[in-house]
């Protein structure tokens, strides 16, 4: 049997080729499963989380959420599954957002709406199916108007300028909810309109009432209140990441009653004692 032995020059050629392809290879697959992964990243990043449903009257109702990247949202609604009306975000400032508010109005009262949640490239419901809420029936003339507002800052005590949400909760009622104003930190939300638990009345208020006060700003941080109504024109200035109590104290001590000044003579003086101390005159 004859062998013939190849050229330097084609051998040299031949093993740079079988490495180029190895290294194609690799890069190829490495490339696809990075763009696989960033692209489930990005999925798991659009999906709603913390979704609340607030501010429901009978012919409105808000929902919220927060995700973990700036996106678009919006909300698909309507009487049955195959929804059909879009609601836009109560927008105050940039498009793209992680902390997202959505308010569906005019609707009809005593009525089932059925709604989805748009998120990026994704539509989302409770599961597989869309979530369900059901406004409230006429109850009649709502109680005058009581509006609760305050001011959001910075922990340096700068403007907050982000996007953010202010839930307020009643003892015993709903929760209403209103976004930050990115301009100056101000916010403001309508507390009359409230319901009781059951939607059969509204939620009764008084200067004592307890308010629990939420901020959700997403990334930026959250905060927490307690308050009277009494305090809330308006809320003492709230601090990102912190919490309060601004409640005064409603026990307040008994008072001692005040020491009645008592008099003697002793010798050519004359001796009073007040406050348990004894003060003699010549």
């Amino acid at each position: 049997m004859k062998f013939t032995l190849m050229p330097k020059s084609r051998i040299i050629v031949t093993l740079l080729g079988v490495a180029f392809l190895t290294v194609a290879v690799g890069v190829t697959s490495y490339l696809t499963q990075s763009r696989q992964s960033l692209r489930s990243l990005a999925g798991g990043a659009e999906v709603p989380k913390e979704v609340k449903i607030t501010n429901l009257t009978e012919n409105s109702v808000s929902v919220s959420w927060i995700t973990d990247v700036d996106v678009i949202g919006s909300v698909n609604y309507g009487i049955d599954t195959t929804l059909g009306v879009t609601a836009l975000e109560d927008r105050i400032g940039a498009a793209k957002t992680s902390v997202h508010h959505v308010t569906l109005k005019p609707l009809q009262p005593a009525t089932t709406y059925y709604f989805k949640i748009s998120s990026g490239k994704g539509q989302y419901g409770e599961g597989a199916n869309a979530y369900v809420v059901k406004t409230p029936s006429l109850i009649g003339t709502p109680p005058p108007p009581q509006t609760v507002y305050g001011t959001l800052i910075n922990p340096d005590s700068s403007v907050f300028g982000g996007r953010g949400v202010v839930y307020v909760d009643t003892l015993g009622g709903g929760t209403a909810s209103t976004v930050i104003n990115p301009a100056n930190g101000n916010w403001s939300v309508s507390i009359s309109t409230i319901r009781t638990k059951d939607l059969n009345s509204y939620v009764s208020l008084g200067n004592n009432t307890s308010l629990t006060l939420f901020v959700q700003a997403g990334e930026a941080g959250t905060s927490r209140a307690t308050v009277k109504l009494v305090q809330t024109q308006p809320v003492p200035t709230m601090t990102l990441g912190e919490t309060y109590n601004f409640e005064p104290t409603d026990v307040l001590s008994t008072p001692k009653p005040p020491t009645t000044p008592t008099s003697s003579t002793s010798g050519t003086k004359k001796c009073i004692t007040i406050l348990a101390r004894r003060l003699c005159l010549p």
